[in-house]
């Protein structure tokens, strides 16, 4: 169906400004590459590759939940969602070791990225809980 249920408007407060957060620690990263003078191709590659897998799964991941939260029967909505979580990291394992086995791509600018999302979401949940005037904890 078209229409927005509750938990689909619930996430998109926490789905845009992680997204952004994602992008900008990864350009921070690629910030200090250039700063120690040591941003080649391979790592701007490594980094792109790292920031829209870590892009992609986060959106995969919200999706997944919310077409679980649809699922009237919560042992089905449970089985769903990680069912999910083992194909998406499946997935994401499957690239990552292409491409690294590649050589095309750096290594660490491609796993930190990865690493990044932890952080855009404790990031834009204290953003989110700032705006609405929440203490943090």
């Amino acid at each position: 169906s078209g229409r927005v249920t509750g938990v689909q408007t619930c996430a998109l407060p926490i789905f845009l400004p992680t997204l952004a957060a994602e992008v900008v620690l990864s350009g921070i990263m690629l910030g200090c590459y250039a700063l120690f003078a040591a941003l080649r191709q391979d790592i701007l590659l490594g980094a792109a590759l790292g920031t829209a897998a870590a892009l992609v799964n986060f959106a995969a991941m919200i999706l997944g939940l919310l077409r679980a939260s649809k699922k009237e029967n919560p042992l089905s909505a449970q089985l769903t969602s990680r069912v999910l979580f083992v194909v998406r990291m499946v997935v994401l394992l499957v690239v990552l070791v292409i491409a690294l086995k590649s050589k095309r791509f750096d290594p660490l600018a491609t796993l930190l990225p990865l690493c990044f999302m932890r952080l855009a979401l404790m990031a834009s949940e204290l953003v989110r809980k700032k705006k609405k005037g929440v203490p943090a904890a």
